[in-house]
């Protein structure tokens, strides 16, 4: 504590000894802070006018690119493009697909029937996928050919059954295999067809109209 009032004493003196030299380093002291934080403000006010003009320009070209329309438009267009890209897109499996359809028919064996339609492009290699799956399940896969069906399904999937209010174990199974791969598909009336001619269950790969 000495030390301190000896060293605050001498330091008076020299205070006292040159005023003017002391008040200048002072301004001297405060115009450098004064500056620095005008600079820091003027930086700031810099990036948030920055910040504002690039968000100008991102409203101005998200509109330049709707054209004038509102959101809830150019929502409409894309869900219109999805839907014609989804229409040209081949149709396909995923293995996880396959797999959910082979689990859930493995404790019903039967023999099932996918008929594809010659007219329609991507019946073949969706026809393949399905049939992979059933036959991964254990199931005897039969691939008749057909050209046109008069009865085409809107999903572009029929499930082919003699009783569409009573379904018998195996067109079950089936119809269970099929949502749990979440594969849209109609069930639909098929007939009456000699016995000897008809598996257990029917499908058929067509154009979706969807």
């Amino acid at each position: 504590m000495g030390d301190f009032l000896k060293t605050l004493k001498d330091e008076s003196a020299v205070i006292k000894g040159a005023p003017w030299s002391i008040a200048i380093v002072v301004v001297a002291i405060v115009g450098i802070i004064y500056l620095a934080d005008n600079w820091r403000y003027s930086a700031t006010v810099e990036s948030q006018e920055a910040r504002n003009k690039l968000k100008d320009d991102e409203i101005v070209e998200y509109k330049d690119k709707l054209n004038g329309a509102t959101p809830e438009e150019a929502k409409k267009r894309l869900d219109a493009l999805e839907l014609q890209v989804k229409a040209l897109s081949p149709r396909w499996l995923t293995n996880e697909q396959k797999t959910r359809i082979a689990h859930t028919i493995t404790d019903q064996k039967a023999a099932i029937s996918i008929a594809r339609d010659t007219a329609v492009a991507d019946a073949a290699g969706y026809t393949h996928d399905l049939a992979e799956a059933f036959q991964e399940g254990g199931w005897h896969v039969r691939l008749p050919m057909i050209t046109g069906i008069g009865f085409s399904p809107p999903t572009g999937i029929g499930l082919l059954v003699a009783d569409p209010k009573t379904l018998s174990p195996q067109e079950e199974a089936a119809k269970r295999a099929l949502e749990a791969a979440k594969i849209e598909f109609d069930i639909q009336f098929k007939g009456v067809s000699p016995k000897e001619l008809v598996p257990d269950v029917e499908l058929i790969t067509t154009k979706s109209k969807n």
